[in-house]
């Protein structure tokens, strides 16, 4: 697929969101002969192990986990940032013995919830469960009654979420193990493990790791302070521990500030660091604490696998399992020195790498597209705005991103309508009315289609008419859930578009039952993914 996405498509219930050739998207409806089939993937009992934590003073976390799980309850494992809860889950699924006194159990799920909604969590769960024909997912509704047969281990990282919607992911698996890891506890109903800092001893093994060798008595006496003064953080002992090893070799003495001075330890690490892997640094702190891939990480102007490696090393970066991060810190100690003038070449490389980028490869940027948006947007930065907005939304949308894909809409909308940016109004107007059509919002899709073929785009004012000569749209209940009207007989069979149809009424009745097809306004505050249930058959734009 790469940067040309014409014909790419996404498919929900009998609905299809399709890229047509000129980069609009257009929605078609379709029969439900032609609605994919969701059939159960293979599952592994475990996932790739991690190194041991026995050293690392998580034995009496690990026993209460294991315990929980055998019990089949639902586990939530918080703590703040860098405390290690990631590296607690993924040993813990990696050593093979979780869950294995769980009959019900059939496999592991192991994903990150990170930037996501709990619907969006509960639909990563599904495609990592069922194989679909393409990326046709069935209805919402459908989805949730495929994902209450499963009886699976379900282990979610990075989950943040309120307890409502935590109770509610629990309540939709309801024979699976569920276990998240969060930054406050907010399960209830279940087991809930809460991270401290390490002991001394696993502190000190942590340091001597870093370092390759026993401390000296001088580093020990630091060690222990900082182990003392960060309450044995180990985001923050592991900076510590970076700084001692380069102090060392660089032939300075180990002087370690208190906790609330570790921040300066961020500038005489990268002193030591090569001025391309600090320039690095510095680009990846335009997006804050974002998560990145490899891949994109060195897309960024400079960025090169050995300037990540020596950022690893130094532990100003942190690698969990594909992804990069900045190390505790990092982007605070940063920022205070940071401008806008990476920004412009930092969103720019990004939205080279979009724009030839998979979809599935976009989705997991989500956070730093965002981030990057709302920087540029803040910053004035209009044409920016409009640019990484068009190259993401398309993608977003795609990989089934829905809200974020909204937000990025919104940010482009605003952007080109300030700075009178006429063909990206044009642009995020049109997707803006395609989205809201798809949330079941028919009004508001009317409004944006006619202000978008107000400028310029065609068949948008042919839409709005449709949409107002629609009927009222039938009350929600009364629809019968999986059947699908179907088509007339004199039109084609499976998707097409609305400039086949011989006359109005089809596509009022499509616009008519958009709302109970896509009625998800009030679970996702209009702002997440469709509920996509049957309808008739028709298309806008």
């Amino acid at each position: 697929m790469g940067g040309d996405l014409t014909g790419s498509q996404v498919g929900i219930g009998g609905k299809v969101v399709q890229i047509q050739a000129d980069g609009f998207a257009t929605v078609l409806f379709m029969d439900g002969a032609e609605m994919g089939r969701a059939e159960r993937r293979p599952l592994a009992r475990t996932v790739q192990a991690r190194r041991s934590l026995s050293a690392l003073g998580r034995e009496r976390e690990l026993a209460r986990l294991a315990d929980a799980v055998d019990a089949a309850e639902p586990v939530q494992v918080y703590g703040p940032s860098g405390i290690g809860k990631t590296t607690l889950l993924l040993h813990a699924t990696g050593r093979g013995t979780l869950g294995t006194a769980t009959a019900a159990v059939e496999g592991t799920v192991l994903l990150s919830a990170r930037g996501l909604p709990v619907e969006e969590v509960l639909q990563e769960i599904f495609l990592a469960t069922y194989q679909v024909t393409g990326l046709h997912l069935p209805a919402q509704a459908q989805r949730r009654s495929l994902l209450a047969a499963l009886r699976v281990l379900v282990v979610i990282d990075d989950l943040d979420c309120s307890a409502d919607e935590l109770a509610d992911l629990v309540h939709a698996l309801p024979h699976c193990v569920v276990v998240t890891a969060s930054g406050r506890m907010s399960l209830t109903g279940g087991c809930t493990i809460g991270l401290r800092g390490l002991p001394w001893p696993a502190a000190l093994t942590l340091f001597q790791d870093a370092l390759g060798r026993p401390l000296t008595a001088e580093e020990s006496a630091q060690a222990e302070r900082a182990w003392q003064s960060t309450d044995g953080h180990p985001g923050r002992l592991g900076l510590v521990a970076a700084y001692l090893r380069e102090a060392a070799e660089h032939g300075f003495p180990p002087e370690v500030p208190p906790a609330d001075g570790l921040p300066l330890l961020v500038p005489k690490l990268m002193a030591w660091i090569s001025s391309a892997a600090a320039g690095l640094l510095r680009q990846l702190a335009v997006a804050g604490d974002s998560e990145w891939s490899t891949a994109l990480v060195e897309a960024l102007p400079g960025g090169t696998a050995a300037d990540v490696e020596e950022l690893v090393r130094a532990r100003l970066l942190v690698r969990t399992e594909a992804r990069l991060r900045l190390a505790e810190g990092v982007a605070t100690a940063l920022e205070e020195n940071q401008d806008d003038s990476r920004l412009p070449a930092v969103a720019g490389a990004v939205a080279d790498w979009l724009a030839r980028a998979e979809p599935a490869d976009a989705a997991d940027e989500v956070e730093v597209v965002t981030a990057l948006v709302q920087r540029a947007a803040d910053a004035g930065l209009d044409t920016l705005v409009a640019r990484l907005a068009r190259a993401g939304a398309p993608r977003l949308m795609l990989g089934l991103r829905w809200r974020a894909w909204g937000r990025l809409l919104d940010a482009g909308l605003h952007a080109a309508k300030r700075s009178r940016l006429r063909d990206d109004e044009a642009y995020f107007t049109h997707e803006s009315g395609i989205r809201a059509l798809c949330l079941g919002d028919v009004a508001k899709a009317t409004a944006l289609l006619s202000a978008a073929a107000a400028l310029g785009v065609r068949g948008g004012e042919a839409l709005r008419e449709l949409l107002n000569d629609s009927p009222p749209p039938p009350d929600p209940g009364t629809m019968t859930a999986q059947q699908p009207a179907a088509p007339p007989s004199s039109a084609p069979a499976g998707p097409w578009h609305h400039g086949l149809l011989t006359g109005k009424a089809l596509l009022a009745a499509a616009a008519a039952v958009a709302v109970a097809a896509f009625g998800l306004t009030a679970a996702f505050g209009g702002a997440g993914t469709p509920e996509a249930g049957p309808s008739s058959s028709a298309s806008s734009r």
